[in-house]
């Protein structure tokens, strides 16, 4: 059996302690976004996406800067960051661009005829200020999508990054191509703490992406201010492979769902079902294509997989492989970290997963093919 490749490793460096907000500086952030608020809506939507496409612009020649840095805080290798932030990140872009003059646009609409001789019609006005919390795995896509949808709707926009990944100046840099967006958009550091003052602020809205846990602290508390929230959490998602695809394609699209971000994703695949007729080549195939990829961060383009960002993360990815390993399952390639103290953890193929076990039934969020 071939162990996987690591080509070189550019791992994430430590990063200073962030400060937390006080309940007094989060006033003066909301002061200020009340006051951005109005300037906005003051100003089209013409001029809202101006400032997009400049920002597109401006990260389509800088991609290469900006994938160093998410690489440096991240380890993921450089295609990950390539292809799932930045490409991601310019597609919902040029979306934005296409289609939200007409979202936005005033539409008329049929009138009940309890209000005979009225017109109705629908208009679209800005929330007021937005809070964005945004996650680890995916800080560019994920910010920025979450950021500029709420921008260009006409909202003052407060963004926290996550402190693993908080990419100190990115952020500011981006939106200092376009001083209405430098104007409406904040960017704070901090921890829980700090999103947690922010909240008490009573923003016109909340937006989270990250775990089950911190979400339902997050929920908890925007409903005791009767704030409106958005939630994007974990899952545990499966593929279901029936014995009439072309297996190749077939293993190759799960092993690309299962290890894309090394796993890092809520979407990922976490369990994979597999009609019995087509069983025993579909795991050979699996375990052959897994100890191919090359492990990296950093690299040159050459890695398939990078490593994972935070170590909690790691723990829980290999707690849950060893309790599926001491209940009965079979691990036929991975299962265990590449070098000692480095945050890569072996693209795993594991068999013979039973539904007591944590790898069935609880989220993973690491590069495991169960």
């Amino acid at each position: 059996m071939l162990d996987n490749q690591l080509e070189s490793s550019s791992l994430a460096q430590p990063l200073e302690p962030l400060l937390d907000l006080s309940s007094r500086q989060a006033a003066d952030i909301f002061a200020r976004a009340g006051r951005a608020q109005s300037n906005l809506s003051k100003l089209t939507l013409d001029i809202r996406l101006a400032g997009l496409r400049k920002l597109l612009d401006y990260v389509v020649e800088n991609r290469d800067d900006i994938i160093d840095v998410l690489c440096r805080e991240t380890r993921k290798c450089r295609t990950d960051a390539l292809v799932s932030e930045v490409l991601g990140v310019l597609d919902n872009f040029e979306w934005l661009l296409k289609n939200a003059r007409k979202i936005l646009r005033e539409k008329r609409v049929s009138t009940p005829i309890t209000l005979l001789g009225k017109r109705s019609r629908i208009v679209h006005e800005p929330l007021g200020t937005v809070l964005i919390i945004a996650p680890w795995n995916y800080p560019l896509h994920i910010g920025l999508t979450s950021i500029l949808a709420a921008y260009v709707a006409g909202n003052a926009v407060i963004f926290k990054p996550s402190e693993l990944t908080p990419m100190q100046g990115l952020f500011e840099k981006l939106f200092a191509v376009d001083p209405v967006m430098a104007d409406s958009i904040q960017v704070v550091y901090g921890t829980g703490k700090s999103a947690e003052q922010l909240i008490e602020q009573k923003p016109a809205k909340v937006f989270f992406t990250g775990s089950a846990r911190t979400g339902r602290k997050i929920l908890h508390q925007c409903a005791e201010h009767l704030i409106p929230v958005d939630l994007e959490l974990g899952g545990k998602d499966q593929a279901i492979v029936f014995d009439d695809v072309n297996l190749e394609r077939s293993v190759k699209g799960v092993i690309w769902g299962a290890l894309t971000n090394a796993g890092q994703s809520c979407s990922s695949v976490e369990r994979v079902y597999v009609q019995s007729g087509i069983y025993e080549q579909f795991v050979a195939l699996a375990q052959q294509e897994i100890e191919k990829l090359v492990l990296n961060s950093g690299d040159a383009g050459n890695a398939d997989v990078g490593g994972m960002t935070a170590d909690f993360q790691l723990d829980i990815v290999h707690r849950q492989v060893i309790d599926a390993q001491a209940k009965g399952a079979r691990i036929l390639t991975g299962g265990a970290t590449l070098l000692d103290n480095e945050l890569f953890y072996r693209p795993t193929l594991i068999t013979g997963i039973e539904d007591d076990m944590a790898l069935m039934t609880q989220e993973t969020f690491g590069p495991v093919v169960p």
